[in-house]
């Protein structure tokens, strides 16, 4: 989950009055709750910079995270511990050493509450991360993506609602010929940019129209179990250079276009 803005924090854009605000909370124009209906058409001109980028924190300074690096699994993470990236899932928390190693703790699907870094082992190196329920990464070259994770809401993409215990491919994502080029995610949701078709997919809960599909509500059973092509997003011309999820928003995805700079956000 990429951060963004804190809970209930009022962002309003620079040139724009009180009545502009977008209330990320529990406000009474919560665009959770005003936009539910709405692919991601609704812009938000001067309010590029609010979050961050899809892609991990950088933590590749002398952060030492854990002092105690066992993992109880006969793979110790580094002690003390350094980092060249972290993701904060809302259940699971990930990191990724300086030698490209996964690592995860929290409540991990099939070995239940973990207090330390837990290795994952990989066929590779990661290269981008995302972590919610589910935890989704690629390799260095971003031409397989594995996930893995609670799978209520198909949010690990692999075409089902089992639970995966071991990162597992997504068959045909993305596309012959295309790489990831961002990834997020959120609670039950995950969305990722291909190149160089410059496409938005995305899967699991639609419930409050965090896919941008823009599905009519009701949507309480509303769901992809595979990466679904979000239509006619970006417009032709625009590309996406940064996509997250907000800190404290179930389902709100936000996404940057370039050249205009505007960011549009849905869920």
């Amino acid at each position: 989950t990429a951060l963004g803005v804190p809970d209930s924090a009022e962002v309003f854009p620079s040139d724009a009055s009180t009545d502009a605000a977008i209330v990320l909370g529990d406000g009474a124009n919560d665009p959770r709750d005003a936009h539910r209906d709405q692919a991601p058409d609704a812009t938000l001109d001067a309010f590029a910079d609010v979050g961050t980028d899809a892609g991990p924190v950088d933590m590749t300074s002398d952060s030492s995270v854990f002092a105690d690096g066992s993992t109880g699994d006969g793979d110790a993470a580094p002690s003390p511990a350094r980092w060249a990236s972290l993701v904060g899932g809302r259940s699971t928390p990930c990191a990724v050493d300086l030698q490209g190693r996964l690592f995860c703790w929290g409540v991990i699907t099939g070995s239940g509450i973990v207090s330390s870094p837990k290795h994952i082992p990989l066929p590779w190196p990661v290269g981008k991360i995302a972590a919610g329920d589910a935890v989704c990464v690629t390799d260095p070259s971003s031409v397989e993506v594995r996930c893995f994770g609670d799978n209520r809401n198909g949010q690990v993409g692999t075409g089902s609602r089992n639970s995966v215990l071991v990162p597992t491919v997504l068959p045909g994502f993305p596309r012959s010929g295309e790489t990831i080029n961002l990834i997020a995610s959120g609670q039950t949701s995950v969305c990722a940019t291909t190149s160089p078709s410059n496409e938005l997919y995305c899967w699991g809960s639609d419930q409050r129209g965090e896919l941008g599909l823009g599905t009519p509500p009701p949507r309480l059973n509303s769901m992809r179990w595979s990466p679904t092509l979000v239509p006619g997003f970006p417009a032709a011309g625009e590309a996406i250079d940064r996509l997250w999820v907000a800190r404290g928003a179930l389902g709100t995805v936000c996404a940057r276009t370039a050249p205009s700079g505007t960011t549009y956000c849905w869920g």
